[in-house]
């Protein structure tokens, strides 16, 4: 049996902002916060647009409780906020043989609220190794091959960087999924397939861990 161990990484948590006002638009610009405060100064216009700032606001802090965080006043405001979901934490790829390909699939679902997006990279500790070090090599030429031995990922769907081919995980960060809008619930699938050569693969059980990470793009 030859598992691969996963670990999920999230460098920023989803909160849920809580609100008095609805956005305002105006020309190319977007304001996602309004404001409800006792005094109003008037700052600075152009355009389309005027912008208001305030000299005293009421509850102007970061209360929290259960899973919210209620962010008031204009400073406060902001939408840089990403969440990634995997549906498993351990693949089994099953009895890895000369004659086929074995493979597992996971989806990586990914949501947040910032403008320009998000991007998954995915790192792994080790090569994919039994406890005597020995490895199945990486796959190099685009496509894991029955009777070659050879290991890699494909990914599919909108926001997938390797859909076309099989790309190898290495100790390096790479990219593998990206979009580059605000987003909900996103899905990318990531494939991840394994052969073996009939003269060259030793038996074994074969692991290693994989960590995904995703990010806003700055």
């Amino acid at each position: 049996m030859h598992k691969i161990l996963f670990s999920t990484i999230f460098m920023l948590f989803i909160s849920i902002p809580l609100t008095l006002s609805a956005e305002m638009t105006g020309g190319d610009f977007t304001i996602y916060a309004d404001v409800f405060s006792t005094i109003e100064d008037h700052v600075s216009s152009g355009g389309d647009y005027g912008l208001y700032g305030t000299s005293g606001e009421f509850g102007a802090n970061m209360p929290t409780g259960g899973d919210y965080t209620l962010r008031a006043g204009f400073q406060a405001m902001d939408r840089e906020n990403i969440s990634l979901t995997l549906s498993t934490d351990a693949l089994d790829l099953g009895t890895i043989a000369p004659a086929a390909i074995s493979s597992s699939t996971l989806t990586a679902t990914a949501s947040t609220d910032y403008l320009y997006g998000y991007n998954i990279t995915l790192i792994e500790d080790t090569d994919f190794q039994i406890a005597t070090g020995h490895t199945i090599d990486d796959v190099a030429d685009g496509s894991v091959t029955a009777g070659s031995e050879e290991y890699g990922i494909m990914t599919s769907g909108a926001a997938g960087q390797y859909n076309a081919a099989d790309t190898a995980i290495t100790a390096t960060e790479k990219t593998i999924a990206e979009h580059a809008s605000s987003i909900a619930s996103q899905e990318t699938n990531i494939l991840f397939r394994a052969s073996a050569d009939q003269t060259k693969t030793r038996a074994g059980a074969y692991s290693h861990t994989v960590t995904f990470t995703a990010t806003i793009n700055l």
